[in-house]
């Protein structure tokens, strides 16, 4: 085991739980995982998996995707999702069912391309985690000056509530670089 690199091993007799934890460890641990999922953010939104782009089949779904990239530092709740993804409906019963079903069709689509595990949730918030996924967004959070040098005052430019980050990221740009 120690020749090899492994993560992890069994001792005889083993059971199935055993083995399971061991390849849920090394599947935690190894940093090729890491890389995977690739998302950009500046100038636009762009999900790619192992290098290929990932196509969204619905336009919230992958509205919400984004907000929950660009919300890693905070989370993000129900009702936030809600007014930045339906800014003129009101949080009732019928928008909450939608943001359910927008939410379910992301799950299950993530879970489909074997990335589900990157959206995490602490019971109120739902993030992403950011271990998981390599992100420009993320890289400049971490202090990057490299990955802040490629912004060029656009960021997420299809969607209104990414203003926000948008005057953040000039300002820390005008800050940094100058």
């Amino acid at each position: 085991a120690f020749g090899v690199n492994a993560v992890g091993y069994v001792l005889k007799p083993y059971t199935a739980a055993d083995i399971r934890n061991e390849l849920d460890k090394a599947a935690r641990i190894m940093p090729a995982a890491k890389r995977r999922v690739q998302i950009d953010t500046i100038p636009d939104f762009v999900v790619r998996i192992d290098g290929r782009i990932v196509s969204f089949s619905r336009p919230k779904v992958e509205e919400l995707f984004a907000l929950l990239v660009d919300r890693a530092d905070s989370g993000l709740t129900v009702g936030e999702a809600i007014a930045d993804l339906w800014p003129e409906r009101p949080s009732d019963d019928n928008t909450r069912a939608l943001y359910r079903n927008t939410s379910k069709r992301l799950l299950d689509m993530l879970k489909e391309l074997g990335i589900g595990d990157i959206i995490c949730s602490d019971g109120r918030k739902r993030y992403v985690d950011r271990e998981l996924v390599a992100c420009d967004l993320y890289d400049i959070m971490s202090g990057d000056t490299a990955a802040l040098r490629k912004y060029n005052q656009e960021y997420m430019r299809r969607f209104s509530w990414a203003e926000n980050r948008n005057a953040w990221l000039y300002n820390l740009y005008c800050k940094e670089i100058g």
